[in-house]
């Protein structure tokens, strides 16, 4: 299946060239399948012992040792830094004795010392010299009459023309990467992205960060991808990498990762400077009309006429988000809110509940367990919740006795924050599209999917609790991370209006908001 996307592909090129110039003489298609099979034996010793230096059999090793899971990681392998390795090991060895330099034919042998009197070449011209080197010593292979050779040779060959695509710097990459959760890797494959790549939940992520390597400097990457890159926690190292190694210079935000897969195209380019320009997002998420509002956005930039779907944003504002989320819709007036505020997590202590292992065994609804044991051998439990604001009835109990002696020695039970178990505060849920927060009734334990927030200040907690439920603070928590789960990073960092301190209308109507929503829990528990 491979070889044949390859032929296509290189077909449609093909076909694109000679429609736009017909008279072009296209000599060959650099188009080359990720699916050598290179063998061990003696047909490798065979291939080796033709080689005329130290230099290339070390190279040829190394595209033996680097290609062995060729067909399963691709252009991922990084080949390219350890054949520069080789070189420079060789490079030094020769300049080390004096004597020799790079000869017109290749690396300089006892047979033809040149003197270091001369000019030096440069770097591009000796490694060019050997990859041609290199790949003649495939091709000629191919002219054996064995076919099982001619197949051994043609597959040295291929990975030769792999390792020659690796090692340049491109002007432009363009790409659809695969995709694929790290759930559903094979275990080298997991092993591979894990120890080489900081994108490494799923491989379209590691594709991200290779494509940037592949480029030279000030030369464009475009990809098509899922958003997930963009606010994901697993991508949190990822979105620091292309700040500081791309400048971002344009990005189209197709649909939200619940409509398909292909959810944002970009192009960035190669660029590590300090300042850079703003970057421009596009923005069709909430269009059904994909194509004909991308089409009147481009025209509206064109012409420079203000465009509501269109962010200039200069992308080091993320920088001051914690985990860097590219919330560009925020536009500039939400994002200075973080410099102009104190975040929540200045202002208060945000703990993360517990995972008792097996909420299964240990967690009950409040009917299922006797008068006798509520509040008691059972602890009121509360879990993510519903989308109830300001108040919301926890049904559930957790088994707490002897301060949860048998939760703690479950071996996959994960007791956190237990010094606040005991504490009144405040909670937001972790799990929900939609962000709440709700009072914390001292006494009552929180789970792992549940967010404490704690400042022992009721006062405070009142107004804290107005500004958690505001339509602001909602669309800020729903943006910094867009997933169904909110973690206590997210909330640390929501900035926090300290003027509302004086307004105590605030503090009343909160008031308010608690008992209407304990009223109508009310109903329920009994």
């Amino acid at each position: 299946r491979i070889p044949g996307a390859a032929q296509l592909a290189a077909l449609a090129l093909y076909v694109k060239a000679k429609k736009t110039e017909p008279d072009v003489e296209i000599e060959r298609i650099n188009i080359v399948s990720a699916d050598a099979v290179l063998v061990d034996g003696e047909k490798k010793e065979e291939v080796l012992s033709r080689t005329d230096s130290d230099l290339e059999r070390r190279v040829l090793e190394q595209v033996w040792t680097s290609f062995e899971h060729i067909r399963e990681w691709g252009s991922l392998v990084r080949i390219e830094e350890r054949i520069e390795e080789i070189i420079e090991e060789e490079l030094d060895k020769i300049k080390a004795t004096g004597q020799t330099k790079f000869a017109d034919d290749g690396i300089a042998k006892q047979s033809s010392v040149v003197s270091y009197s001369g000019d030096q070449e440069s770097w591009e011209q000796v490694k060019g010299r050997l990859l041609d080197q290199v790949r003649e010593l495939a091709e000629e292979a191919l002219h054996q009459n064995d076919p099982i050779e001619e197949m051994f040779a043609g597959e040295v060959e291929k990975s030769v023309q792999l390792l020659d695509l690796f090692v340049a710097d491109y002007d432009v990459v363009v790409t659809n990467p695969p995709y694929l959760g790290s759930d559903k890797m094979g275990s080298d494959l997991k092993k591979f992205v894990k120890d080489n790549y900081i994108g490494n939940r799923d491989l379209y992520t590691s594709f991200i960060q290779r494509c940037i390597e592949l480029v030279g400097k000030d030369k464009y990457v475009s990809m098509v991808t899922m958003e997930t890159f963009m606010y994901l926690y697993s991508s949190r190292k990822l979105r620091p990498h292309i700040l500081q190694e791309t400048y971002l210079t344009e990005a189209t935000h197709i649909m939200n990762r619940d409509e398909g897969y292909m959810n944002v195209c970009f192009s960035i380019r190669k660029d590590s400077s300090d300042s850079k320009p703003p970057s421009r997002f596009n923005r069709l998420v909430n269009t059904d009309k994909k194509v004909d509002g991308l089409i009147d956005i481009i025209k509206k930039n064109r012409v420079g006429t203000k465009n509501e779907n269109t962010y200039i944003i200069k992308q080091e504002s993320f920088e001051e988000l914690n985990r860097t989320p590219f919330v560009y819709w925020f536009g500039d007036s939400i994002l200075s809110l973080f410099d102009q505020y104190d975040l929540l997590g200045d202002v208060a202590t945000v703990k993360k509940g517990m995972g008792t292992g097996d909420d299964s065994k240990f967690v009950r609804k409040w009917w299922e367990v006797g008068n006798e044991e509520l509040d008691k051998n059972y602890h009121r439990f509360q879990k993510s919740g519903t989308n109830a604001m300001y108040y919301d009835l926890a049904e559930d109990y957790v088994y707490w006795e002897q301060n949860g002696r048998a939760i703690k020695e479950h071996p996959k039970s994960n007791v956190r924050s237990e010094s606040y178990y005991d504490k009144s505060g405040l909670n937001f849920r972790g799990f929900g599209s939609y962000f709440v927060a709700r009072e914390h009734l001292k006494g009552m334990l929180f789970d792992a999917n549940t967010v404490f927030i704690y400042n022992d200040n009721a006062h405070t907690d009142l107004l804290l609790l107005a500004i958690l439920n505001s339509s602001i603070s909602r669309y800020i928590m729903e943006g910094i991370n867009p997933s169904p789960k909110f973690q206590v990073g997210d909330g640390k960092q929501l900035p926090i209006y300290s003027e509302i301190n004086r307004k105590e209308d605030i503090k009343s109507l909160t008031e308010q908001a608690i008992d209407s929503q304990k009223e109508a829990s009310s109903l329920v528990e009994n």
